[in-house]
């Protein structure tokens, strides 16, 4: 068996195995300092995702150097997946292959009602991972079009929609009193308005 002298020669497992069961233990207790502090890098960098910050806090808790404090929090970021190094839509997929997969196996069994809840539970997981979103209704009404209309010398307002709805012939008529020229003075009235 090789000589090691660090916590990171170690297998991922094996550190993990000596934090959920301290007392069976497979780590040698020169490592349990060390165990330690990787255990506080994790915890600090979920609350501080910055090395040099992190490793400011291990430096001055433990007593270590840069090189050391920058090793455990590497170590941690290996050992632990924290809320910034998490891989949320990979977890979300492999979720979602299982649940498709027990779908499948109820129906293959012809167990109806446990093929219902397992369609309700895909159904929603699949809603999380891109919510529907609702049409706002007062989204058009900021967005209106209205035309300016000046029809013998007097000015009105048209919404879009209206004239959408217009006849060819009144159409031709709107279109016609568009290319009347106006005055300046309406011109400053408009987009002042």
């Amino acid at each position: 068996m090789a000589n090691r002298k660090s916590l990171a020669d170690l297998d991922a497992d094996s550190i993990l195995a000596a934090i959920i069961d301290p007392d069976g233990s497979p780590l040698p207790a020169k490592y349990e300092q060390e165990k330690r502090r990787v255990i506080q890098a994790s915890r600090l960098w979920d609350t501080y995702p910055n090395e040099r910050r992190v490793a400011a806090i291990l430096m001055s808790k433990y007593n270590i150097s840069m090189k050391t404090a920058l090793r455990d929090i590497d170590l941690a970021k290996q050992v632990f997946k924290t809320q910034h190094t998490f891989d949320y839509e990979a977890t979300a997929m492999w979720m979602i292959k299982d649940q498709i997969e027990l779908v499948r196996r109820c129906q293959v069994a012809g167990d109806l009602k446990e093929w219902n809840k397992a369609k309700k539970v895909l159904q929603g997981m699949v809603e999380k991972l891109h919510p529907s979103s609702e049409e706002d209704p007062t989204r058009m009404q900021a967005n209106m079009f209205v035309l300016t209309v000046n029809a013998g010398g007097q000015q009105f307002n048209m919404p879009l929609e209206k004239v959408r709805e217009l006849d060819p012939d009144a159409l031709k008529t709107f279109m016609d009193s568009l290319a009347t020229p106006i005055e300046d003075a309406e011109v400053e009235e408009i987009f002042d308005s």
